[in-house]
Formats: C-alpha cells, sequence, structure tokens
C-alpha cells in the first residue's frame, strides 16, 4: 500500500547517508500527530528495507522547531480513557520508537530548536544527537507540567543515558536545558554552530558505522541500570525538591519518580511496560486535566488583546499620576528604558517611587517627578492611580487631558469604577480607557483594559501592545462594574465574612483555600489589600451587581474600628511591624462574637471551597450574559493570571464544569434555603442557564 508523504522528505547526503526532514506542511512546528506517526511508520517501513543506506541524518525544516511534542490536542480529548486504552497508547507510541531504534542503521538526531517532550524521547530513540548551538535550542521532558509523565520510553532511555540522578531531575521537574547544558550532561553527543549541523551529524553517522559503534551503544543502554547510588537516599532527595517546588503539582513528579526508581533495575522491555502502568496513574486525572486546560489558556493568552487589521501606536514616554502603593508598582513595572514622569500631591512620595525606579538594573532612561500636570505634556500614555472615587478621578482626568496632547492616551487605573462614569467629563473620550492592574500588581501578569463607550479600537489596541510590551497580558473587557476580576472577588471576600459569623474559624477557611491550591488564603488576601479599600470597592459595586449579593457587616465593623489590615497593622491578622510575619489578632475573636448568627455545624473544608467559589462563578455567568468577556475561557484566564487561581485546576469555569454545574447550582439552592443565608446563595438566572447548557 502506497503511503503519501507529506510531512516526512527524503535526501542523499552521499556515503550511503540520507537526510530525513521533517516538515509538517501549514504548521509553524512538528508535532506528534497522529498522521506524523503514521508517516513516521511508513518511512521506518522503507528503511528497514533499503539495504543500500548505511544511516540517516534526521533534521527539521521548522526555524527554532525540532519536535515541539505531542498533540495536546488529541490528548485532551482523550483524558476519559480507560486504563487499558492508556497503556495501549503508550506502547504503540513505545513499539514505534523502539522500531526507529532498532534499524539495521545508524540513525543521528540533528537537532536546532525547542526539542521536548515526546520530541525529546523521538530523539533520545536515535543512536545519537547533535544540536545547533544557536541559543534557540532548548532540550527537555516537561509532561509533569500537564500532570503527565512520559510516557514513549523517555523515563527508560535517559536515565540509561545519563544517569538515574540526574534522568530524574529533569524528568520531575519538567525544566528545560540549553544545548551547553545538554552536552555537559551526556544528553547529546557534540554542540556545532548551526551552518555545520548536517554536516557534522553526517560525519558522525559515517564514524558510528564505520566501526560499529553504534551497535555496542544500542546494547549497553538496554540493560538494567546497576551500581547506582542509594535509591533510598535519591528518593528522599527528590521527594524534598518535589514537595518545595510550588511550580508543580506533586501527582505527576511523585508519580515518576517512583517508577523510575522502581524500573532503575529493570531490563528495557519491562521498564517500559512500568512506564505505561505509571502513564495510567496520573493520565486523565483532575490535575492533568486542569494544566492541560491551563496550558490552552496560556497559548490563548499570547494573542489576547491583539485586534486584526487594527493599526496600533507604539507608547513611549509614560506618565504615572498618584504614587501609591498601585501607582509606585505600575511606575516600576514600566520599563526601565523608556522615559517616564511620575506626579504626585506629595513630591517627597514620588521621588521616593522615581528612587526605587532608577535603582533597576539597566535603567537606561531615569524616571523623573513631574513638578506638575503641565510636566506630562510629552507623554504618550498617562495612567491616573489614585484613590477609588468617581468624583476626585473625574476632575483630576479632566485636568490631566487639558494639558495633554490630542494624540496621547489617557488611562485610568481603577478596580470597579466604570470608564462610561469617567469618560463624561472628558472632551475625547475615544483616548481613554481603563486599566486595572490586578494586585499585587509586580506579580500578577493580567491588566484589564476596560473599553469605555466611546473607546475607539485604535486605542484599545495601542494600549494592550504596551500593556504586551511591560510583559504582562492584557484582557480587553467591557465597561461593567468592577470588570471581571473584581465583581467576582467581591462576592468571595464578604462570604469569607459571613462564613466567620456563621461559625466557621478563620484557620478552617485559610487551610481549605490553600489546600485546594491558592498560595494565599482570602483573610490574609484581605490584608494585604486593605479592607478600607475591599469597603470601598463594595460600597460602590455591591449596589450595581446585577445579581446582588449581601455585605458582609464584619467585614465593615473592622473597618470602623481602624482595622485595615497590615498597612495598620492590625486586621485579620495582627502586624507587629510592617514587614512582619502575619500574627494572630487576638481581638478578632470577640469582635466576631458580636456578629455570630446561630449556625448548625460549620462546613467542612470542600464545602467552604465551594461555597467561595460559587458566589463568584454566580457573577460570572451575569458576567457572561452581559457580553464583558468573549467566553468563559476569558474568565478562566483572567482567574489564572489576576487572581492566582491554581493551575492545576485549570480556572473557575473549567473547575466548574469538571464538578458538574448542575449539582453545584442545586446545592448552592440548599445552601439558601436557610433565611440567612437566601440572599448571598440567590442563583442567577444566567447561572441556571449555564447550568442547564451543561447538564
Amino acid at each position: 500500500m502506497n503511503h503519501a508523504f507529506n510531512a516526512i522528505r527524503r535526501s542523499p547526503l552521499g556515503s550511503g547517508i540520507e537526510q530525513i526532514i521533517l516538515d509538517m506542511p501549514g504548521k509553524s512546528a512538528n508535532v506528534l500527530t497522529k498522521d506524523f506517526l503514521e508517516e513516521l511508520s511508513a518511512t521506518i517501513d522503507q528503511l528497514e528495507r533499503s539495504p543500500d543506506i548505511a544511516g540517516v541524518v534526521i533534521s527539521s525544516a521548522k526555524p527554532g522547531i525540532y519536535i515541539a511534542g505531542a498533540d495536546i490536542v488529541a490528548i485532551s480529548k482523550s483524558l476519559d480513557w480507560g486504563q487499558n486504552q492508556i497503556i495501549e497508547f503508550c506502547r504503540h507510541g513505545q513499539s514505534l520508537l523502539d522500531r526507529l531504534a532498532n534499524l539495521p542503521i545508524v540513525v543521528i538526531a540533528a537537532i536546532q530548536g525547542v526539542c521536548v517532550g515526546g520530541g525529546l524521547e523521538f530523539a533520545l530513540a536515535c543512536d545519537a544527537r547533535v544540536v545547533a548551538n544557536d541559543g534557540k535550542s532548548l532540550l527537555g521532558l516537561p509532561e509533569v507540567k500537564l500532570g503527565l509523565i512520559p510516557g514513549w520510553a523517555g523515563t527508560v532511555r535517559l536515565p540509561r543515558l545519563i544517569g538515574l540522578h540526574p534522568a530524574i531531575d529533569l524528568v520531575t521537574s519538567g525544566r528545560l536545558v540549553s544545548a551547553a547544558s545538554a552536552h555537559e550532561l551526556g544528553l547529546v553527543d557534540a554542540i556545532v554552530e548551526p551552518q555545520l549541523l548536517i554536516e557534522t551529524a553526517t560525519e558522525l553517522a559515517k564514524t558510528l558505522n564505520s566501526d560499529g559503534t553504534f551497535k555496542n551503544r544500542r546494547s549497553s543502554r538496554r540493560q538494567a541500570i546497576t551500581n547506582s547510588n542509594d535509591v533510598t537516599q535519591i528518593e528522599a532527595e527528590f521527594v524534598r525538591a518535589i514537595e518545595s517546588n510550588r511550580e508543580l503539582h506533586l501527582q505527576a513528579p511523585l508519580v515518576a519518580l517512583r517508577h523510575m526508581i522502581d524500573s532503575a533495575g529493570s531490563v528495557f522491555a519491562e521498564a517500559c511496560e512500568k512506564e505505561a502502568v505509571a502513564m495510567s496513574k496520573v493520565y486523565g486525572s483532575e490535575a492533568c486535566a486542569g494544566l492541560i486546560n491551563s496550558f490552552f489558556l496560556n497559548e490563548r493568552a499570547k494573542k489576547s488583546g491583539r485586534f486584526a487589521g487594527v493599526r496600533s501606536t507604539e507608547l513611549q514616554a509614560v506618565g504615572v499620576v498618584g504614587a501609591g502603593v498601585m501607582g509606585g508598582d505600575i511606575a516600576e513595572i514600566c520599563p526601565s528604558q523608556k522615559p517616564i514622569a511620575i506626579y504626585d500631591l506629595d513630591p517627597a512620595r514620588a521621588s521616593a517611587v522615581a528612587e526605587r525606579c532608577n535603582a533597576r538594573p539597566n535603567s537606561a532612561s531615569p524616571a523623573r517627578v513631574a513638578n506638575n500636570l503641565g510636566d506630562l505634556t510629552h507623554c504618550d500614555l498617562v495612567i491616573e492611580s489614585i484613590v477609588e472615587d468617581v468624583s476626585a478621578k473625574r476632575e483630576l482626568l479632566g485636568v490631566i487631558e487639558a494639558r495633554l496632547n490630542r494624540n496621547a492616551i489617557l488611562t485610568s487605573n481603577t478596580s470597579v469604577i466604570r470608564i462610561s462614569e469617567m469618560a463624561e467629563a472628558l472632551r475625547r473620550p475615544d483616548r481613554f480607557c481603563g486599566l486595572h492592574f490586578c494586585y499585587p500588581a509586580k506579580v500578577r501578569r493580567l491588566v484589564e483594559v476596560v473599553r469605555g463607550p466611546k473607546t475607539s479600537n485604535e486605542t484599545m489596541a495601542s494600549v494592550c501592545e504596551w500593556v504586551r510590551a511591560i510583559g504582562k497580558i492584557p484582557l480587553p473587557v467591557r465597561d461593567a462594574p468592577g470588570f471581571i476580576i473584581n465583581r467576582l472577588l467581591c462576592p468571595m471576600f464578604n462570604e469569607a465574612g459571613h462564613l466567620l459569623t456563621q461559625g466557621c474559624r478563620l484557620r478552617d477557611i485559610e487551610d481549605a483555600v490553600r489546600g485546594f491550591g491558592f498560595a494565599f488564603g482570602p483573610l490574609e488576601f484581605m490584608d494585604a489589600i486593605g479592607l478600607d479599600t475591599l469597603n470601598a470597592a463594595g460600597a460602590y459595586l455591591i449596589p450595581r451587581l446585577t445579581t446582588p449579593t449581601e455585605p458582609s457587616l464584619l467585614l465593615h465593623a473592622m473597618n470602623k474600628a481602624g482595622w485595615k489590615g497590615r498597612k495598620s497593622g492590625r486586621g485579620f491578622y495582627a502586624y507587629p511591624a510592617a514587614e512582619s510575619p502575619a500574627q494572630p489578632n487576638d481581638q478578632l475573636d470577640a469582635l466576631i462574637a458580636q456578629y455570630l448568627r446561630g449556625t448548625t455545624r460549620p462546613p467542612g473544608p470542600d464545602e467552604i471551597v465551594r461555597r467561595l467559589l460559587m458566589v463568584m462563578i454566580n457573577q460570572a455567568a451575569d458576567a457572561l450574559a452581559e457580553n464583558v468577556v468573549l467566553d468563559s475561557a476569558e474568565i478562566d484566564l483572567a482567574f489564572l493570571h489576576g487572581a492566582g487561581f491554581p493551575e492545576h485546576r485549570g480556572g473557575l469555569i473549567f473547575w466548574a464544569r469538571r464538578q458538574g454545574l448542575p449539582q453545584l447550582v442545586d446545592e448552592m439552592r440548599r445552601w439558601g434555603a436557610a433565611a440567612s443565608n437566601a440572599r448571598r446563595y440567590c442563583v442567577s438566572s444566567a447561572l441556571e442557564e449555564l447550568a442547564r447548557e451543561g447538564a
């Protein structure tokens, strides 16, 4: 049966050596799709029947990419597979690469660019690897970052090539290494300048073929690993390393570790069988599904805020008005290579921010203090960042606009106030939009770019490009109270206050949320933001919500008592000094007691989390119905990078759908059956519709 070759080309190099060129049509990267693997199998068939060929050099025609790994889209559609299907999937891939590894000719991988995951497993099946030293070549097995483990003999071949300890390190961390590091590890045989890649690989093929060395290599790399260090000590070391790595979910790295320890003493075939079984323990797990969805969200983030066909203007000089906590952080985020002017009513505060900006490495264009608003005339972009007060912002924005040139863009860093309310006083509302830098601005990558009723496409496109240039993710959102992040967070913060007055202990709430995967509990987070800030935002936002919620009297009482959180030294916790760790607030229980409601048994950890999340999802459904964002994936993206939602949960709406939205809505109705809860758990009509769609 003839096979149409589309992704693989063959070309003679002389002396019986052929070049195999990987080049998937219409794709920017080579990916191990079903079609690609079928072509690879057909190519191997031909090579097995070609006695006149002494060796092959396998290269890629894709700039900067050798093989980018497995087909993640296909994997995402197969997460409901049973154990036998998963094991068969692994065995099929292992068998195909083993056919490559057992060709009667020498096989050299000529790597230029990214070679990761299944791509590196492919390269490991070759007899040798030559890598271009071009700064773009990266090698690794990052499967654990998707909640998976290498399943096509990567966990078997790698330790037999470079040793058990360094192999476990690469697999369980998922880190990628440069060409030089790969050579130092023994992962590759040579690193060369790009223009010498094919020539060097060809000469290596000739050498290994002439003396039969490649056959000896193959034999030694199929044996059990012997004379390794104490495996108990190795396991203990890597368990500690995995548990201390907050960037990874524990499940896949621990499964990979224990499998590699267990299979080290096995011969090749037996170790491969164990690898397939190990993969079946993680493939399709909740963490795997969540991490894969987060992968797609991160890919989407690269395209967020791009306006096809709209001409954007590069924004160079930036002015920041208001040098408080957020204004100061925004100024420090601005590129040090571009001019920045900082204005504040308190010149000393502006000077302190300018000094921090200028203390940054490679500060080529020093930040300066603006003596007055007229000093902002030269700015292309001005960001107002004062207190969240509509009247104060309206007045200041009008004064700033009068001093800018007609082409400048004016923005307001606001967390809840509608852009339309501020734009009414402006003469050029088409050059005005909102910017919401999520707290803490230096950490969170998401920036909501809020389109006002008259904001032009050019303004949106220009601001989004600027946000991307400062290393953040721009998310265009429609003007609405609280936009997305704070519209959803506000009810969650209120809910945490209500849980305290219904018998939940502070520690139980914090532990439940951290156990779910957040870095901080909601009460510690509120202290960091400031209870005065949250109460002011809630006073503006709550009356404007489509589906109402009930303000927490406890939060109001704490603010009234002067407990603003870290900034005042006392909130849900006590802070003896500005930078000291949170300590118990010995006065909190007495204040809670004043607002304690009669309650039954307090909810357990899972229900605490569901209550906190469901009040957010209730508001998310309204936001979707009002077209504040394009779709639910944008809400998931927003919470992933704007609120620290755990990556292994895949996003707020994704998590809810995995749990079963109809069931969660039914549970919410049961919570609301008590009169004291009815307002908080009033299911929005939009959420009811969303649940029906997911039923």
